[in-house]
Parts: structure tokens; sequence; C-alpha cells
């Protein structure tokens, strides 16, 4: 979640699933948010690095592809660059119900690192 914790919104769980190819890693994370509390909306955030970006080029995202589901419905996520050497995120609003529990899935692909495909070329 954006700007630390919440006092009634916790992750329950989080499964992360990657296959790594020699040019592409696909990942796909499937967390599950759990609201104790009232009903309530957050701003969730997914960390979007990419250390190459300067400061002219401050909406270069390390993503090749970036797409967000909640409860299996696709939702938007705009990018917020951060200032100097302040994270990036892909961001996105999310709507809890009263004691609701939601399932948030992540899938991003990005180029696979050179250590990895010397890696699997031997």
């Amino acid at each position: 979640m954006m700007q630390g914790g919440h006092p009634h919104i916790r992750m329950a769980d989080e499964h992360i699933q990657m296959s790594i190819g020699p040019e592409l890693t696909t990942v796909h994370c499937i967390f599950h948010f759990k609201n104790d509390g009232p009903a309530t909306s957050v701003e969730m955030g997914f960390p979007d690095s990419n250390d190459s970006r300067s400061e002219d080029d401050s909406q270069k995202t390390v993503f090749k592809s970036f797409k967000s589901w909640i409860d299996g419905k696709p939702v938007k996520t705009k990018f917020v660059a951060g200032h100097e050497n302040e994270n990036c995120w892909d961001v996105k609003t999310v709507h809890f119900k009263a004691r609701q529990t939601l399932t948030v899935r992540d899938d991003y692909t990005v180029k696979t690192a050179g250590w990895g495909t010397g890696l699997l070329a031997n």
C-alpha cells in the first residue's frame, strides 16, 4: 500500500510464479488482502524501478508489460515516477467493503538479465 501501512488492511498471503526465458521473464503475482475494519479505499503500488532512467526520462518503466486485476476484473494502473533516487510505482485504487478479502493479481514481463541468459545456455 502506498504511504506506509494501513490500520485495517493487511496482506494475508502471496503467491509468486516466475517463468524465466532466454529473452523475457514473466511473473504472475497473486495477493490476498484482508480488510479487518470498515469500508475503505486505499492506493496500492507495485514497485517499478528502472535504475537506468535519467532525469529527462521520468516515465520510463522497467516492464515490457504490466497488467493488474482485482477479484478477476482488470483494473487500470498509472505509472508514478519517483523523484531522484525514489522508487517508481504502478498504482491503482482498491475499494474494500467492511471485513472483505480481495484477490489482487499483478502480471508483468521484463527483459531477462544477462546472467540468466548465460546460465540457461550452459
